[in-house]
């Protein structure tokens, strides 16, 4: 018998003391599920309450955090819904007193028109952003007040103006007021509200004399009432719905009215207008809310877990074994709960932080492609609008010369001049400047609330430029205002650069000298001019269009708008021309241009400085402003024959905080979800190891005093304790472990064998030299396909595909040339046969076919074609053939309605085809009938 350790060293006989009598005693017999089973049922039981305790003290934390925001939303959103109730009632009896002041007006208007004047005077006293009353006979305007201002709708024919036919048919239709919203009020250019009432025949019958408009100034209004979005605390939007369904958005985003939001009804006339207001809720109070939650979560749920432990016995606090005084080292329940704890924290934080650095660099890429496109698409619209001034001059300076307008004529030339200023949104300024000193321009004012068209002249040398304003006929109205005494034309840079080049040209930008005293013209533009000369090369003056670089920048502000970021475009030598923000790009006290490098705002100087750092016409690099990181991204735009800009875009890596703190939060939870199952693992793992062993000793020690009849301790998934307590188990143990391994074994041999199965099963339907399949898969998948196709009444298209003069190709260059040659074109088959249902495969030698499900005729004689091209274009020389080239011959049938009835019966037609085809001289493609 062999050493047994714990129970003292046998002989052979068994005799430990020499005296020559066994010392062997039979140990306890262990019949029946006994202690054992049951002990392992309380430690599942323990470890599953320990894991749901840990479950759902998360999930608490969770839910609470989630509930926290929801009631900081819900009282945010409380406070949103009241003060949007008051502007919202604000906004409605303004509206309202404004619909009955409309509809008192039409009511008179039967009676004559002597108390019109006064009414509409009083109308517009009472209401500041009232900004017209307007009556119209039939289409046609015939009283406007006040005329200051309104010039455009002076004799306005609604008839040229399809933007407001819908509002006056509606207005017609219904017999009553009728409001109108969103509409772009032609007297400024702003956001506006029209209100209409029809008016009747005053003789009484029921024919329609004409209507009463008032139009609103919708965006001061909406201020007024306290619904400024710019400066609001909460995001609005407003819309309205009409009698007849349609829904229209007047303000903000659609999306809104989707999500939780406060909300206001109200009529207006023939419309209900809707407003939803969410709250502007402050990101940090959020999150420091939200981590507060989650420490009082997280450490409730720690202690109850670790309460519990300590309640089951699985933590023992317990003073030490005193027969291990004097041993040296440490327990193993202590070496092993320091193996299982301190990697788990390490590993599953390093996990945690892979996968968030992963997700940012990912976020990051999805940026810099955004950023890349939004660029791309910027330039091409900051291309077109540079390309108005270009057209609108060449158009001009060729029609002077064809003599189709006369520039002696001031009158029909101004008239011309602001026909085409209107016309083009973005054009400022359109100016003719001759000789003599003269000076004609037609102007829109680039800033301010009164964008209505201006006509500029100067007559003589020494007279001012008269400013008017123009009707809608285009004809000259009020003065507005005189320019500055000494503009002269002559002088300005368009005017001296055109004369240099004799040609059409960019001039520099340059500040508006026509009118400096007025604020709308407080700002730089850019153009191109051109010498005029009529048609037997007289010079007659210089024509110049440009545009406002404060248009470039509100056009830039928009494009940015809600994107946390900055663009700017500037010059190559990197003067600035305009930037989505409030800065002005010209030093009105020192006369001079601002540059990047000087911008007042901080990334725009820092993205100077990376790309002055680099000769790369575009690119994208990281910035770090103030400490937080940024993207720029900035390309080049080339003006025809003009100056070189770049357009950058600058975005806040901040954009990516929001998805990218959803996902360090949540990774963030699962590492200490992890880390704390991986501590409860341990202390259950560790306990039911090291107490087998401590009851073993203690077993030992008994056996040692002579107490023999001391119970074997309980069973351990131990080896060692196993053997030294039932030294008889060890060949069963043995046993089992040979069991298990020749179970692996042979699971092993079986995944060999299933794998070899399938790769000979996957060689059985592939023709072996093309890697396409053979003909038996081809029988197989076409009679599937031929009883799908009959199920599904769908078309079934079967090719025929043959190499001519394959023979004479191998004659002349042999079989292995000749395999490398239907290689080839089985790739093209291939290539071709991508949908699911479509398969192609070779047929037999030099034969393939190829079968494509719901397919049509059209869209098969396409695809044969495209193969039989894809031949062609492989260029496989081939001398014994006509066309010098390796070609391909096919013919198709089709299955459809018409038959045929048998899947026999399509391929004989194909193969028929096919015939055909090599019959006309092969390369062709050829359809049965």
């Amino acid at each position: 018998m062999t050493r047994d350790p714990g129970c003292g060293s046998w002989g052979p006989s068994g005799d430990a003391d020499g005296d020559g009598q066994s010392n062997i005693h039979p140990l306890p017999s262990r019949k029946g599920p006994g202690p054992f089973k049951g002990r392992r049922a309380i430690v599942r039981a323990n470890l599953l309450l320990a894991v749901m305790l840990l479950l759902a003290g998360l999930g608490l934390t969770a839910g609470l955090e989630q509930q926290d925001r929801y009631r900081l939303e819900r009282a945010h959103l409380a406070e949103v819904q009241e003060a949007l109730t008051q502007a919202g009632q604000r906004l409605s009896d303004a509206l309202d007193k404004i619909v009955a002041q409309n509809r008192q007006i039409a009511r008179t208007l039967p009676e004559g028109l002597s108390a019109l004047p006064r009414l509409a005077q009083a109308a517009t006293a009472a209401h500041p952003r009232l900004v017209s009353v307007v009556v119209a006979r039939q289409l046609k305007i015939i009283f406007v007040s006040p005329e200051l201002g309104n010039e455009p709708l002076i004799g306005l024919d609604y008839g040229l103006h399809p933007e407001f036919m819908g509002g006056i048919n509606r207005a017609m239709q219904a017999g009553d007021t009728v409001s109108d919203a969103p509409v772009q009020l032609l007297q400024t250019e702003r956001l506006g509200l029209i209100v209409r009432t029809p008016v009747y025949d005053p003789e009484g019958n029921d024919s329609a004399w004409g209507h009463v408009a008032m139009g609103v100034d919708l965006e001061g209004l909406l201020a007024d009432t306290g619904l400024n979005t710019n400066t609001s605390s909460f995001h609005l939007a407003i819309r309205n719905r009409r009698s007849d369904g349609v829904i229209r958005t007047l303000v903000g985003n659609q999306a809104l009215f989707e999500r939780h939001h406060a909300t206001v009804l109200f009529p207006v006339a023939d419309t209900s207008w809707e407003l939803a207001a969410t709250p502007r809720i402050p990101m940090e109070s959020v999150r420091s809310r939200a981590w507060l939650v989650r420490g009082l979560g997280v450490s409730l749920t720690l202690g109850s877990l670790l309460l519990f432990l300590w309640r089951r016995g699985v933590i023992d606090l317990a003073p030490p074994d005193p027969a291990w005084k004097g041993a040296q080292g440490m327990s193993l329940r202590t070496l092993l709960l320091m193996v299982a704890l301190i990697p788990v924290p390490l590993l599953v934080g390093l996990a945690g932080w892979l996968s968030y650095s992963a997700s940012r660099h990912a976020a990051i890429l999805l940026e810099q492609r955004q950023v890349n496109e939004l660029g791309g698409q910027l330039r091409d619209k900051i291309s077109a609008f540079f390309d108005v001034p270009r057209r609108v001059a060449s158009l001009n300076a060729e029609i002077i010369r064809a003599q189709l307008m006369n520039p002696d004529d001031p009158e029909a030339l101004a008239r011309f001049l602001v026909l085409q200023v209107r016309q083009q949104p973005f054009l400022t300024f359109l100016s003719l400047g001759t000789p003599q000193g003269e000076y004609l321009a037609a102007s829109r004012p680039p800033q301010g609330s009164d964008r209505s068209l201006r006509l500029m002249e100067r007559r003589g040398e020494d007279n001012q430029v008269q400013v008017y304003r123009v009707d809608d006929l285009n004809r000259r109205g009020n003065l507005v205002a005189e320019g500055s005494a000494s503009f002269d034309p002559r002088h300005r840079p368009w005017y001296t650069q055109a004369l240099e080049s004799n040609s059409l040209k960019w001039y520099p930008p340059a500040r508006y000298q026509v009118f400096p005293s007025s604020p709308a013209y407080d700002t730089l533009g850019m153009g191109m001019s051109v010498p005029l000369y009529d048609s037997h090369r007289r010079f007659v003056g210089v024509l110049t269009a440009d545009v406002a670089l404060s248009h470039l920048g509100q056009f830039l502000q928009e494009q940015m708008a809600g994107l946390d970021g900055v663009a700017f475009l500037a010059e190559e030598k990197g003067a600035l021309l305009a930037t989505s923000g409030d800065e002005k790009v010209f030093d009105l006290k020192d006369n001079a241009r601002l540059s990047v490098d000087h911008s007042l705002d901080p990334h725009i100087r820092a993205a100077g400085t990376r790309m002055a750092q680099t000769l790369l016409p575009e690119g994208t690099a990281m910035l770090d402003v103030d400490g937080e990181s940024h993207l720029l991204d900035w390309q080049t735009l080339s003006l025809p024959d003009g100056p070189r800009l770049r357009l950058g875009i600058i975005l806040s890596e901040a954009r990516l905080a929001g998805p990218v703190e959803q996902a360090f939060r949540t990774v963030g939870y699962l590492t200490f979800a992890l880390w704390l199952l991986g501590i409860i693992l341990a202390l259950f793992a560790t306990h039911a190891l090291a107490q087998p062993l401590l009851a073993l000793s203690r077993w030992a020690r008994r056996l040692a005093k002579g107490d023999w009849q001391a119970p074997p301790p309980l069973e351990s998934p131990i080896h060692e304790v196993v053997s030294l307590t039932h030294t008889l188990e060890s060949m069963a143990d043995h046993l089992r472990r040979n069991t298990e391994g020749l179970e692996e074994r042979v699971a092993e041999r079986t995944l060999a064998l299933e794998a070899a199965n399938r790769k000979l099963e996957a060689l059985s339907v592939t023709d072996g030299l093309t890697g396409i399949a053979n003909r038996r898969h081809f029988d197989e998948v076409a009679a599937a396909e031929w009883s799908r196709a009959e199920r599904a009444a769908q078309p079934l298209t079967l090719m025929m595909l043959d190499v001519d003069f394959f023979k004479l190709y191998n004659d002349h260059y042999g079989h292995p040339t000749g395999d490398t040659a239907l290689q080839r074109v089985a790739a093209v088959l291939a290539g071709a046969a991508r949908r699911p249902g479509d398969l192609a495969a070779r047929y037999g030698g030099e034969e393939f076919v190829l079968l494509a499900a719901n397919t049509d005729r059209a869209a098969a004689l396409v695809l044969a074609e495209k193969i039989r091209q894809g031949v062609w274009d492989l260029a496989v020389a081939h001398p014994s053939s006509p066309y010098g080239r390796l070609t391909l011959s096919i013919g198709l049938a089709l299955r459809d309605s018409q038959g045929p009835d048998t899947l026999k019966a399509l391929l004989a037609r194909a193969d028929d085809a096919l015939y055909r085809a090599k019959a006309a001289g092969r390369n062709k493609v050829e359809a049965g009938d």
